[in-house]
């Protein structure tokens, strides 16, 4: 602390008026008038040295650039994917007017009932392809049986079976 007196006075019987002007920046101010036969103003200046002040570490400006642009990189991405949203509902609200309109519903309601259609005529395509598969393994079987009957005389007891088997074979088929 550094204390600075100035006295301006010769003799006589003194009082003292003092007044606290201000305190900046660590310095006391300090006037005072001592009155007596001669007038003598005393000025006292004493300086503080403060301890380190404990404020919280100060950043850099780049630290602090960097935060802001992590900041900024954060809201933009927040904003970015709110925008994309209320986008592409208006754009889905949009195209399903237009989907309206234009009949587009109704042709894939149709498209679908073609669909359903086409897998039933499927099944059924394939039922009468066995069947028919079957109508030809029958008739070949029916061939063979006739022929053999060709080939055997009446009187023998093969002819009788294969007879027998070729009435099976006709009743089958029908």
């Amino acid at each position: 602390m550094t204390s600075s007196l100035w006295l301006d006075s010769r003799r006589g019987p003194m009082r003292y008026n003092g007044t606290m002007s201000s305190v900046r920046y660590g310095t006391q101010y300090h006037r005072s008038s001592i009155l007596g036969s001669h007038r003598m103003s005393l000025h006292v200046v004493r300086t503080f040295c403060s301890p380190a002040s404990k404020r919280p570490e100060t950043k850099t400006p780049v630290e602090m650039a960097v935060n802001l642009f992590h900041r900024l990189t954060e809201v933009g991405k927040v904003m970015g994917r709110n925008s994309l949203q209320r986008l592409s509902t208006t754009v889905k609200s949009w195209w399903d007017r237009y989907e309206e309109f234009v009949g587009l519903n109704e042709v894939q309601g149709a498209q679908g009932k073609v669909t359903e259609a086409e897998k039933v005529f499927m099944v059924a395509r394939g039922i009468v392809r066995e069947a028919r598969e079957n109508v030809e393994a029958q008739q070949i079987k029916l061939k063979e049986v006739r022929d053999r009957l060709d080939r055997v005389s009446r009187e023998d007891i093969q002819y009788l079976e294969l007879a027998t088997l070729e009435h099976r074979l006709l009743q089958v088929s029908q």
